[in-house]
């Protein structure tokens, strides 16, 4: 039996007033996929210390209102290591930011979009199970 190896990032599913969820892609890499905010964790980090520090460096945000644990995924996508590709397992915080909280892609080469619910379930489909698409979709 082989053991699995796997990183673990932690992600962001930020909504604004009208309920749209925000979206990023990378336009350096000609990304072909969207995602929500976020990225791997560095070593010894914990999980909200990263949300904190992927939210200020993708979008710009350097503090947030509330962050709820929302599920934990295994992505679509295998990332590369010294390892070979390994799985990646996401930790997916509901984030709801202050009033007044703009959003400015901090990265070099990102783009933000916000979009509807089901159209964000779409558009994330190339990179997360079903289930977590689902979830999305049926946001209110």
């Amino acid at each position: 039996m082989s053991e699995q190896l796997f990183q673990v990032g932690v992600k962001a599913l930020v909504r604004d007033d009208q309920g749209r969820v925000l979206l990023v892609r990378e336009t350096t890499h000609q990304s072909i996929y969207w995602d929500i905010p976020g990225g791997r964790m560095e070593p010894g980090e914990q999980l909200e210390s990263a949300l904190l520090r992927e939210l200020s460096e993708e979008v710009g945000v350097q503090s947030i209102a509330a962050a709820s644990q929302l599920t934990a995924v295994l992505s679509n996508k295998q990332v590369p290591t010294n390892h070979g590709n390994v799985a990646l397992l996401l930790v997916v915080y509901e984030v709801k930011l202050n009033d007044g909280q703009r959003i400015s892609p901090g990265e070099l080469g990102l783009e933000t979009a916000w979009q509807s619910p089901t159209e964000a379930a779409k558009l994330l489909a190339d990179k997360y199970p079903g289930q977590f698409c689902e979830q999305v979709s049926g946001l209110v």
